[in-house]
C-alpha cells in the first residue's frame, strides 16, 4: 500500500477517528518534553553518586540503548501509525499474549510518571520557606498537605489535555521551549562561574568501575529520563504524515536531550566545590536535597536559584502534561487489543480526546502517588516495567518484516535483523541491569494483569491453554531473566570478574530472540492492514 493511502485511512468509523494533527515540530517538543522532567533535577546528582564522574558515560549508553530501540519502534510506527503504539504493535504481529503483557508492562510503566512528576515538583518547592510542612526528608516522602498539593498539580495536567489536543499542544510547546532553555543555561552558569576540572579525577574517572556505570542507567534515573522517546511513537497515530515526522521527531527528541543531559552531569560534576568533595571523602557519600539550586546558592547567584525553582515546577508539569496524552493512549490501545471495557476506547465526538481513559489514567495516578510517596521508590518501578514495555519495538519489526515487507518503509532486510537483534539484546541487558529485588517486582506487577487478560479471553470464547499460545518464550523470558538478576546480584553479589555475567546474558537474549521473533504470525489484524490499510480509530 502507498504512503500516501496509508496515511489518509482512517478506517470505517471515519467520525470518530483520531485527528491527524500533530506536525513534526510538535512532535518532536511532545518527545522533548516527555524526556525532560524531574530527571534534570535529580538524575545527574543520582548518577554520579553511584558512578563519580564516570557517570557521563552512563548517559551516553543509555541514550544509545535507547536509540537503538527508537529505531525499531520508528519503523514499525511509520508501518502501523496507531495510536498507542507500543501498547498494540504485538497485536498485530504476534498472539494476543504476548500483546497484553507487552501492553500493561507499558501502561504501568507510563501511568506512575504523571504522579512522579507532580511529586518531584512538590518535593523540589519544599526547599523554600513556607513550604517545609510538604515533604518528609527524613521519610524521604511527601507529607499529606505535600499529597494535596501533588494532587492538585496532576488535576492541572489532566485539565490540560482535557479540552483538546490543540490545547495541550499549544501549552506543551511553550512549555518544552522553556525546559530546553534552562537547563542548558544553568549548565553553561555553572560551568563559568565554578567549575573545577580535579573532580572529574577524584578520587579516580570511575571510582567505582564499569558496574557503577552500568549499575547507573536504571538506577538512577538516566534510563527513566530517557524513555519517554516512546511518546513520539505513542503519538504516530495522531501525526501529520507520519512515515516522515515519526523518525525525525524521534532522531530529533533523543539528541536534543542528550545535549541538555550531558550538560548538565558535566556541569554538576564540575561544580561540586572540591573542599566539600575532599570532606565527603567520596561522591557516594554527598548529600543535597536541591542538587544545581544549592551549588547555584553557594556561588552566590541568588537570581540563578529563584530561576530553578521556577523551572522545578514547569521542567515537571511539562513531562506529565504528555504522559497523561501518552498514558491515555496508551490505556485506549489496551482497550482496543480487547481487554478492557469498550467505555475506555471512546473520543469526545467535539474535541477528538479519550476522556474516559484520561480520567481513569488520573485516577490510577493518584493511587501510585498516595502508595509510593517518594521520587526514588517510584522511579524504580517505572523503570523495569518500562523496559518489559520495550520488547515490542524489535519483535514487532521482525513479525513484519516476515510477514508484511510491503508496509516497511524500509526495505533493506539485512539492516533491520541487525537493529531487531541489537535491540532486544540491549533491552534483556537493561532488565538485568536493573537488579533483584526490582525485577522480581516486575514479574509479580506482569503476573497481577493476568487475571484480568484471561477474563477477557474467556468471555470472547478462548480456553487459558490457547490464550498463552504463543506466549511461552515470554514467560521464560521472565523467570530466566529474573532468576540471573537474582543469582549473580544476590548469590554472587556481582563480586565476580566484570563482564562475563553479561556475555551470559547476551547469549541468552540472543536465543530468545530468535524464538520470539519465529513465534511471529499474520494475524487478522495485519491481514486487514496489508489490504486495507491501517485503522487509526
Amino acid at each position: 500500500m502507498k504512503e500516501r493511502d496509508r496515511k489518509n485511512f482512517s478506517g470505517p468509523h471515519a467520525t470518530s477517528a483520531i485527528r491527524r494533527e500533530i506536525g513534526l515540530f510538535s512532535l518532536t517538543m511532545i518527545g522533548v518534553s516527555s524526556i525532560i522532567g524531574s530527571g534534570w533535577l535529580f538524575a545527574a546528582y543520582q548518577a554520579s553518586k553511584i558512578a563519580g564522574p564516570a557517570a557521563i558515560l552512563s548517559w551516553c549508553i543509555g541514550a544509545a540503548a535507547v536509540f537503538v530501540i527508537g529505531l525499531c519502534a520508528a519503523e514499525v510506527g511509520r508501518a502501523l501509525p496507531v495510536s498507542g503504539g507500543l501498547t498494540r504493535y504485538l497485536e498485530f504481529t504476534h498472539t494476543p499474549f504476548n500483546g497484553f503483557v507487552a501492553s500493561w508492562s507499558n501502561l504501568i510503566g507510563a501511568v506512575p510518571i504523571i504522579a512522579i512528576e507532580a511529586l518531584a515538583t512538590v518535593q523540589y518547592l519544599s526547599r523554600l520557606n513556607g513550604f517545609g510542612g510538604l515533604y518528609d526528608p527524613a521519610a524521604g516522602v511527601l507529607t499529606i498537605p505535600g499529597l494535596m498539593a501533588a494532587s492538585a498539580i496532576m488535576l492541572g495536567y489532566a485539565a490540560l489535555n482535557w479540552w483538546g489536543l490543540g490545547m495541550m499542544l499549544k501549552s506543551s510547546n511553550a512549555i518544552t521551549i522553556f525546559k530546553l532553555i534552562m537547563p542548558l543555561a544553568t549548565a553553561g552558569l555553572l560551568i563559568f562561574y565554578g567549575f573545577h576540572t580535579a573532580n572529574f579525577d577524584m578520587p579516580s574517572f570511575a571510582p567505582t568501575s564499569w558496574q557503577g556505570v552500568l549499575t547507573a542507567i536504571p538506577a538512577s534515573g538516566v534510563l527513566m529520563s530517557f524513555f519517554g522517546f516512546q511518546s513520539v511513537v505513542t503519538m504516530a497515530g495522531e501525526a501529520k504524515n507520519p512515515g516522515r515526522t515519526v523518525p525525525l521527531a524521534m532522531f530529533g527528541a533523543i539528541s536534543l536531550s542528550l545535549l541538555v543531559y550531558l550538560s548538565l552531569q558535566v556541569a554538576f560534576i564540575g561544580g561540586v566545590p572540591t573542599a566539600l568533595l575532599n570532606i565527603a571523602g567520596h561522591w557516594q557519600t554527598l548529600t543535597f536535597s536541591s542538587p544545581f539550586a544549592e551549588l547555584a546558592l553557594a556561588l552566590g547567584l541568588n537570581w540563578l536559584v529563584l530561576l530553578l525553582y521556577v523551572d522545578a515546577a514547569v521542567s515537571p508539569s511539562g513531562t506529565g502534561l504528555a504522559y497523561v496524552a501518552q498514558s491515555s493512549r496508551l490505556l485506549r490501545g489496551v482497550q482496543q487489543n480487547g481487554h478492557l471495557p469498550k467505555a475506555l476506547g471512546g473520543l469526545h465526538s467535539l474535541y477528538g480526546t479519550p476522556r474516559v481513559a484520561i480520567a481513569v489514567c488520573l485516577l490510577l495516578s493518584f493511587a501510585f502517588l498516595f502508595i509510593f510517596r517518594g521520587w526514588g521508590n517510584l522511579a524504580e518501578m517505572i523503570t523495569v516495567m518500562m523496559v518489559i514495555g520495550m520488547l515490542p519495538a524489535p519483535l514487532a519489526l521482525a513479525g513484519l518484516r516476515r510477514h508484511a515487507p510491503q508496509l516497511l518503509p524500509d526495505r533493506n532486510h539485512t539492516w533491520l535483523k541487525c537493529i531487531e537483534l541489537l535491540a532486544f539484546v540491549v533491552i534483556t541487558l537493561l532488565f538485568y541491569w536493573a537488579k533483584w529485588p526490582q525485577t522480581g517486582k516486575a514479574l509479580l506487577v506482569v503476573a497481577a494483569g493476568l487475571p484480568l487478560f484471561f477474563w477477557y479471553e474467556w468471555k470472547a470464547g478462548r480456553s487459558p491453554a490457547t490464550a498463552v499460545q504463543g506466549g511461552t518464550w515470554l514467560i521464560l523470558w521472565l523467570l530466566v531473566m529474573t532468576s540471573l538478576s537474582w543469582y549473580f546480584g544476590t548469590i554472587h553479589d556481582n563480586s565476580h570478574a566484570p563482564g562475563w555475567d553479561e556475555l551470559i546474558v547476551i547469549v541468552v537474549a540472543g536465543c530468545f530472540y530468535f524464538w520470539g521473533a519465529s513465534g511471529s504470525t499474520l494475524t487478522p489484524k495485519l491481514e486487514r492492514a496489508c489490504r486495507d490499510g491501517v485503522e487509526t480509530d
